[in-house]
């Protein structure tokens, strides 16, 4: 997976760059000031470069473990023992996927 980003929020600048200087993505600056001429060169060129897909595609796993999901539903489920409220998942009975 290739991943051409604009930083769309204050707070997403930090990853992006992180990402860029790993060669994880292609960094096009905030949204709001990347026209759309613009965008579709750096879309396009991608697109031709199926080297340069490689590398940004390899680049991006290797910045994850594959397990956020997981954590995530632990978290989620440690919420729900601790919360009064219904619970959002379900633990799985014995036996079923």
């Amino acid at each position: 997976m290739a991943v051409i980003r604009g930083v769309t929020g204050s707070g997403a600048g930090p990853l992006i760059e992180l990402l860029h200087r790993r060669g994880a993505c292609r960094r096009l600056g905030h949204a709001s000031r990347v026209s759309a001429d613009e965008l579709a060169v750096v879309i396009s060129e991608v697109c031709r470069d199926a080297g340069a897909r490689a590398m940004l595609s390899a680049a991006l796993g290797a910045t994850t473990d594959g397990l956020g999901a997981e954590r995530v539903c632990a978290a989620l489920r440690e919420t729900d023992r601790s919360s009064a409220h219904q619970p959002l998942l379900h633990e799985p009975s014995r036996g079923q996927a």
